[in-house]
């Protein structure tokens, strides 16, 4: 339903293509049940149906069978039935996607070594499975090993330069390691594949935007913001992004007057959204810092960080905002600060 099960080599004749889709039409009458209970978000059902499903023992459905009820395990968390099955499909037979599993699970397990060791085994079979090179490239990033995961992602992308979410993903990390030229390509073209895409993103225009002013490019780095308003009319968020975009540029190259008229920008919108993302705000505080509004800055990143406390990498995020402006020692004050007041409320609450 969202990839082809399978294809047919050409030349091939009516029987053949009769045969094939007769074969798929009783897979589909065999899951039946099972598609009908995901429809309805009943998972227990749909793991139950697979189960009576699988102690018919039919040859021909077996193996697909597994594959569907390892999926369904690990959506509901039961990670041991899933490396049980996984590992009893490659005690038969060495498959690509039952090894991916492995890592998957081994993945979910923070067992990132092993998980990095059945990514790379499954590449070896499956080279043109694309959803290990997300694996393995998941794993070398929270294993500490961002220059690994991006080559990985490199790598993915010449493969199969058509994914956008990919795309995206290589931009941002090559963004963070200051790779621009990467960085700038993958923009680039995850813009162009996602221009008539639900994957359209302003945040991928304005980081665009970002690496122009960061190469000192201030023509291209203006052209992208001004597509940026034209591809996303009436988007609050889409025009904070471009003022915060636009006032940093023009505070960098020392122009007050353009820089003040973005400024009156974020201020205007910024009541028009009232939750955005956490990149976003942090553009918007780094935006009133600069300013000399500081106060302002303050109440909202006390409410991020409060919301955010245990997210890793926004205070990660945070923390960089801060060095980059020279103020690490209030953005540690206000952590430990926000931290604390959590703490004190829990307390309360419990006694």
């Amino acid at each position: 339903d969202n990839k082809p099960d399978d294809y047919l080599t050409k030349p091939f004749n009516a029987q053949q293509l009769i045969s094939r889709i007769e074969k798929h039409l009783n897979r589909k009458a065999f899951f039946a049940n099972i598609e009908k209970a995901l429809e309805k978000d009943n998972l227990p059902s749909a793991i139950a149906y697979c189960d009576e499903l699988l102690l018919l023992n039919q040859p021909q459905m077996r193996i697909p069978l597994i594959k569907l009820r390892t999926e369904l395990a690990i959506k509901a968390g039961d990670l041991l039935t899933a490396e049980k099955l996984y590992r009893e499909v490659l005690a038969q037979r060495e498959l690509a996607w039952a090894r991916h599993g492995l890592g998957v699970v081994a993945l979910m397990q923070n067992n990132l070594t092993l998980a990095i060791e059945h990514f790379q085994q499954a590449l070896s079979y499956a080279p043109m499975m694309m959803e290990i090179y997300d694996g393995l490239a998941n794993a070398h990033a929270q294993n500490g090993n961002p220059e690994e995961s991006k080559q990985v992602l490199i790598n993915a992308v010449e493969l199969s330069p058509q994914a956008i979410l990919r795309q995206q993903k290589l931009a941002y990390l090559a963004d963070q390691m200051d790779d621009l030229d990467v960085a700038r390509q993958a923009y680039k073209a995850a813009i162009k594949l996602g221009e008539f895409s639900v994957h359209k993103s302003s945040k991928v225009c304005a980081s665009l935007a970002r690496v122009y002013c960061r190469t000192n490019e201030t023509k291209e780095a203006q052209k992208v913001i001004a597509n940026l308003r034209k591809n996303f009319q009436n988007d609050p968020e889409a025009e904070l992004r471009a003022a915060a975009q636009e006032f940093d540029m023009y505070s960098t190259l020392g122009n007050t007057a353009l820089a003040a008229e973005a400024y009156n920008r974020i201020e205007k919108f910024t009541p028009k959204l009232p939750s955005p993302p956490n990149d976003l705000a942090l553009e918007i505080a780094k935006s009133h810092y600069k300013n000399g509004h500081s106060e302002k800055a303050d109440m909202m990143l006390e409410v991020l960080v409060k919301n955010n406390v245990d997210d890793e990498q926004f205070i990660g995020d945070l923390r960089q905002m801060y060095k980059a402006l020279g103020r690490d020692g209030n953005g540690e004050q206000l952590i430990n600060r926000s931290k604390q007041e959590l703490i004190d409320i829990n307390n309360a609450g419990g006694g």
